[in-house]
C-alpha cells in the first residue's frame, strides 16, 4: 500500500526517455527526460522505473503471464482454470482486495493528522542541505513545494496507520522517500557520493527489517542464479540455500545496522521462506 493511495500527491504523471527509449544512468536525468525545470518542480515524487535484469523474478512474472493466459482460455480445462501458480502463492500478510478498498476508503473519509506535534527544524534543515546540493549541474531543480510535498507525504503515511497525529515516523518516511526520489534522477558517479552524504536519512530505525528483508532476499536471488547458470550442485531446492551470517552482518553494517536479533525475531523474517539456524557462521 502506497502513500499515493491515501495522500493528494499534486502531480503523478508517467514520462518515457527521451529519444533511446531507456533510461541511461551515465546521463542526467534532464539528459534522459525532455522537460523544463518549472515543469520538474511541480512534482511531489520522480521515480526513474529502470527494466532491470532479475532472473529469479521474471521466472516468476512469466509464469504468472503464462497461468493467466491458461486458465483465461475459452477450452481450458477444469484443472487448468483452477491452477495455483506454485510461485505466487499468497502470503500470511496479504488481505483481501475488498478489505483493502475498505480501509483506504476509511482512512481517507474518517483519518485528518495534524501537524502540530512535528519537528520543524528537521524539515528545515534537510530542505535546506538538499537545495545547497540540488545545485549539481543537471539536477533536478529543488524548491519550496517540496517541503510540502514533504508534508502531504507525512500526512498520507499518519492516515495508513489510521492515526490522528503525524508524528517523527512518518516524517523520516516522507524526507527518505523525496531523497530517494531525488538521488535516483542522479548519474550513477553523484548517486554514490549523496547516498554517502545522506545515509543518516536513508537508513532509519523503522525501516531497518525491511531494509535487511531487502538485503536478505537480493543475496537469495544471486545464489539462485548461481545456482541456475549451472555452476553448482544440480538438483538443489532453494531451501538449501546457505547465507553466510558474517558477511549478511557485515552487509548490514554498510547500513548502519548493527543489531540483527531485533530482525531475526521480526514477522518479516518468520513470515518468509523457513529459514533456520545452520552451523556456525551461516544462517539459511
Amino acid at each position: 500500500l502506497s502513500p499515493v493511495c491515501l495522500g493528494s500527491l499534486r502531480r503523478a504523471a508517467s514520462i518515457n526517455a527521451e529519444y533511446m527509449g531507456r533510461y541511461d544512468s551515465s546521463l542526467t536525468f534532464l539528459e534522459n527526460v525532455d522537460l523544463t525545470d518549472p515543469i520538474l518542480s511541480r512534482f511531489d515524487v520522480l521515480a526513474v522505473v529502470k527494466d532491470l535484469v532479475d532472473p529469479l523474478h521474471d521466472e516468476k512474472l512469466g509464469l504468472f503471464v503464462v497461468g493467466n493466459h491458461m486458465r483465461a482460455h475459452p477450452r481450458a480445462t477444469e484443472e487448468e482454470r483452477n491452477m495455483t501458480n506454485r510461485l505466487a502463492e499468497k502470503s500470511k500478510l496479504e488481505i483481501d482486495q475488498d478489505l483493502l478498498r475498505k480501509y483506504i476508503v476509511y482512512a481517507k473519509q474518517k483519518c485528518k493528522p495534524e501537524l502540530s506535534q512535528i519537528n520543524s527544524d528537521k524539515v528545515t534543515q534537510f530542505y535546506a542541505t538538499l537545495r545547497q546540493k540540488s545545485n549539481v549541474e543537471g539536477s533536478i531543480p529543488i524548491a519550496v513545494r517540496h517541503i510540502e510535498s514533504i508534508l502531504r507525504m507525512s500526512v498520507a503515511r499518519s492516515k495508513m496507520h489510521l492515526r490522528d497525529q503525524v508524528n517523527g515516523e512518518d516524517v523520516d518516511c516522507a524526507i527518505k522517500v523525496l531523497l530517494e526520489s531525488f538521488i535516483e534522477t542522479q548519474k550513477f558517479s553523484v548517486k554514490q557520493q549523496l547516498t554517502a552524504e545522506f545515509k543518516r536519512y536513508l537508513t532509519t530505525a523503522t525501516d531497518s527489517n525491511t531494509l535487511l528483508m531487502h538485503l536478505l532476499q537480493k543475496e537469495v536471488r544471486s545464489l539462485q542464479w548461481y545456482r541456475d547458470s549451472g555452476a553448482s550442485t544440480e538438483g538443489e531446492a532453494l531451501n538449501d540455500i546457505e547465507i553466510d551470517l558474517k558477511e549478511f552482518k557485515n552487509a548490514a553494517k554498510a547500513l548502519d545496522i548493527g543489531n540483527l536479533n531485533n530482525f531475526f525475531k521480526s514477522t518479516e523474517f518468520k513470515a518468509s521462506s523457513p529459514w533456520t539456524g545452520k552451523a556456525a557462521g551461516s544462517r539459511r
